[in-house]
């Protein structure tokens, strides 16, 4: 049994100073890199309050997907925006497309794309099919 209660008191005096400056900054990057462009990224920082001075979105305008580093280019695992991400999500809740259309700004097109490609076990268009 423990016994030495010296080390669990000590323990619990040390101080939690979260650094604000760090979990921002990964708030926002986390948000650029979900992002489908400039003014989808400006929205998204604005509506979790964070900054979206001009500075602050330079930094961050490398990590949206059009302009993020080719050498992912020949995977196969798709890029998708925060949009596409709660599409899905809501899909997946059982959510009906108008909703999910009205929420997300995609079209019926697109969001029936994304369904068939992230969510049904179908094939993409132009991929080959075995039989």
């Amino acid at each position: 049994m423990f016994t030495d209660w010296q080390e669990p008191l000590e323990a619990e005096a040390l101080p939690l100073n979260p650094n604000p400056a760090q979990q921002l900054a990964a708030a926002a990057w986390v948000t650029a890199r979900s992002s489908r462009d400039k003014d989808d990224m400006t929205l998204l920082l604005d509506a979790l309050g964070l900054p979206t001075d001009e500075s602050t979105l330079t930094a961050l305008l490398p990590l949206l997907p059009e302009t993020r580093d080719t050498t992912m280019a020949n995977t196969t695992v798709p890029v998708l925006s925060a949009h596409e991400h709660m599409a899905i999500s809501m899909h997946n809740n059982g959510d009906n497309e108008q909703a999910i259309r009205e929420a997300t700004g995609l079209n019926e097109i697109e969001l029936s794309g994304l369904i068939a490609e992230q969510v049904l076990p179908l094939p993409r268009a132009g991929a080959s099919v075995t039989w």
